[in-house]
């Protein structure tokens, strides 16, 4: 199964085809993979930490971390209201 979900990471990545919300996706779908099969959450938890250090972490910093990104969201949902 950790093999797989690394698979299907890497898929919806593609080539440093990374946004934000693909990143979020990945940590949803961790979470929901974890909830469904609670006798491995700890290794799901781990790869998916790995698999975001390894392969995302850069461009997380490229594009202003996560505080960055939590602004963008309180900005646009200030401007809609």
């Amino acid at each position: 199964l950790c093999r797989d979900l690394t698979r299907i990471f890497d898929s919806l990545i593609g080539e440093n085809q990374v946004t934000w919300g693909k990143i979020i996706t990945i940590l949803a779908f961790s979470t929901f993979t974890a909830q469904n099969h609670s006798d491995i959450a700890d290794r799901i938890a781990h790869l998916t930490g790995q698999y975001m250090v390894k392969k995302l972490i850069g461009w997380i910093e490229e594009h202003g971390g996560w505080v960055s990104e939590t602004e963008t969201i309180d900005d646009h949902l200030v401007s809609s209201l």
